[in-house]
């Protein structure tokens, strides 16, 4: 009997991490089929660091993996928060799997260990029961506010953020400088990981004025108060300096987009001003000191 297809709309993306390529290859066969992408690695390194980079919707280790072993890895997993608490781990082990190991799966993390042979169509219910779980608990996330994994707003959140500074600076006639951080290359705006190494080196080196917002895996935003045209500039410098001092990948992937108003009172809305400094990464004029840092310009 074939495996039931998943139902969400966007492939879920499933992480297999195994040394015995016969038995990958044969889960591989029976995921694949059942609408997975399914992503191999062969090491515990290489495991985690995708994990990390591609935030996949479950999770599959053997427990024979080394350095550390698929155990330990479930453990450092949750532990760091490369994945999210909802994301399904799932153990699988050779031989046939004692209560102790049982246990010791359950207190490392993982929803469940598998032994070898398996029962593939009942796996694949449970594992397609785990996604859909793990996805509705990420639309109830996307709801919120705030980003879960740096606890900056998230894009909802943001643009609430910026809607009530632009009221707050339009009473006071005052400028407001909206800025949009991304990596230049696409590999790079896809790197949770890097993404969370920007977040830390933002949280020291953001004003207490500025709000900051998580709009992607590498993305970020960041609302200024009181800076207009003349220091957007200076701003986005001081951003990109706090960031390389602190973050050795970002230094030569890293721009920065500017949407400046010197008078908040004649700005557009909080979603227009968003997607003009968004625009600027790709299209802005260079304000000449560094070229990584554009600002939008109105269309002639």
């Amino acid at each position: 009997m074939s495996a039931p297809t998943p139902t969400p709309s966007i492939t879920p993306v499933v992480l297999l991490a195994s040394r015995d390529e016969v038995f990958a290859r044969s889960l591989e066969s029976v995921l694949a089929p059942a609408g997975y992408a399914v992503l191999r690695a062969y090491t515990a390194r290489s495991a985690h660091e995708q994990a990390r980079r591609s935030r996949p919707d479950a999770v599959v280790l053997a427990t024979d993996l080394e350095d550390p072993s698929g155990l330990e890895l479930c453990r450092q997993l949750r532990a760091d928060r490369a994945v999210s608490a909802s994301t399904p781990i799932v153990l699988t082990e050779p031989g046939t799997s004692t209560r102790q190991a049982r246990i010791d799966a359950l207190r490392a993390g993982a929803d469940q260990l598998w032994s070898q042979p398996m029962d593939t169509e009942e796996f694949a219910l449970r594992l397609a029961a785990g996604v859909r779980a793990k996805r509705d608990a990420d639309t109830a996330r996307a709801g919120a506010l705030v980003d879960e994994r740096s606890a900056f707003w998230n894009h909802a959140g943001l643009l609430r953020c910026a809607e009530e500074t632009l009221a707050q600076m339009a009473r006071a006639r005052a400028p407001l400088t909206l800025a949009v951080l991304d990596p230049i290359w696409p590999a790079a705006r896809a790197d949770w990981d890097l993404g969370d190494r920007v977040a830390d080196a933002l949280r020291r080196s953001a004003r207490h004025a500025d709000a900051v917002g998580r709009l992607g895996p590498a993305r970020f935003g960041v609302i200024a108060p009181r800076t207009g045209v003349a220091n957007a500039a200076l701003f986005g410098e001081r951003l990109l300096e706090g960031i390389r001092r602190n973050v050795t990948a970002a230094a030569e992937s890293l721009r920065v987009g500017l949407a400046s108003l010197d008078d908040a009172a004649i700005a557009p809305p909080a979603a227009e001003l968003l997607a003009r400094a968004t625009a600027a990464l790709d299209y802005g004029d260079p304000t000449g000191r560094d070229a990584d840092v554009r600002r939008w310009m109105p269309p002639a």
